[in-house]
């Protein structure tokens, strides 16, 4: 089934195309039977090593577990989007060549990345176009993680504590609907989030092993930032926004709200225009 991030997007050059006069020539492209690709790739002999997932769009689901680096399922049903891999030094990369979304002239478009990770330290590269899916990175030894997206209806999860120190946690999307779980269990020590319009979650849970600076940037959207009890956090506020909800017991200097707690202290920085912000600890 086509998916419904994928019909919004196109659904909105639709009627920019209407409301503006304006012919978009979307490529068109035939669908043929479901093939798919199997994945069961091994650590390089560098370590840590990088791998790298491009995906146009569709479906996305990423947990841990694997038995190798990489393992896993892509179903496609166009011929243009068969994924290739390629592996230089630490580098494993597993990404569709193709450079547009391409309207099914003939049927139903399927994109189906199912994937698992292995127990090898590894930094993780995700560029996705609009997709939905849920990416469950319990427990995977990350030592960087970055996650590109465009349109996009997901989930990312840390349910585990991460077993290495990650260095830096970037996430840069347009308008979606996004919500992280366990940034605590992540590990990083810099966490940046980027976001268009849209509904956001950032939870701050888990085994908050060492100080995270989060740099948060929004145009507007409705933001929700989830703090554990007893976890000592400093939010600031810079921008336009001035709707805040509060949960739970802050303090507040102008811009500045404060949570009493002990341990790895978060340093929360959020620049948005227009929206809504929740504070919330629970």
């Amino acid at each position: 089934m086509m998916k419904p991030v994928l019909i919004r997007l196109w659904a909105l050059f639709a009627l920019v195309s209407l409301a503006c006069t304006v012919s978009f020539n979307l490529p068109a492209s035939r669908t043929g039977e479901t093939q798919t690709l199997t994945l069961n790739e091994s650590p390089p002999a560098a370590s840590p090593a990088r791998v790298e997932i491009a995906m146009l769009g569709g479906s996305l689901n990423i947990s841990g577990g694997g038995e190798n680096l990489v393992t896993g399922t892509i179903d496609y049903n166009l011929a243009e989007w068969k994924p290739e891999v390629t592996r230089e030094d630490n580098t494993v990369r597993i990404a569709q060549q193709a450079k547009t979304v391409p309207v099914p002239s003939d049927g139903e478009m399927v994109n189906r990345w199912n994937l698992q990770l292995g127990d090898t330290p590894m930094f993780l590269s995700l560029q996705a176009g609009a997709y939905d899916g849920t990416i469950n990175l319990s427990g995977v030894p990350l030592t960087g993680l970055e996650i590109s997206g465009g349109a996009s209806d997901s989930e990312v999860r840390f349910d585990t504590p991460n077993p290495q120190a990650m260095e830096s946690f970037s996430y840069r999307t347009g308008a979606s609907n996004v919500e992280i779980y366990g940034l605590g269990n992540a590990n990083p020590a810099i966490f940046n989030f980027t976001c268009g319009a849209g509904d956001y979650l950032l939870d701050f849970s888990g085994t908050l092993q060492r100080a995270i600076t989060a740099e948060v940037t929004g145009a507007l959207g409705n933001l929700t930032v989830i703090i554990p009890p007893d976890v000592s956090a400093q939010v600031n506020l810079t921008g336009g926004l001035r709707d805040v909800n509060l949960e739970g017991e802050w303090s507040q200097a102008g811009d500045r709200y404060t949570a009493a707690g002990s341990g790895p202290r978060l340093l929360i920085n959020i620049e948005m225009s227009i929206g809504q912000l929740n504070l919330s600890i629970r």
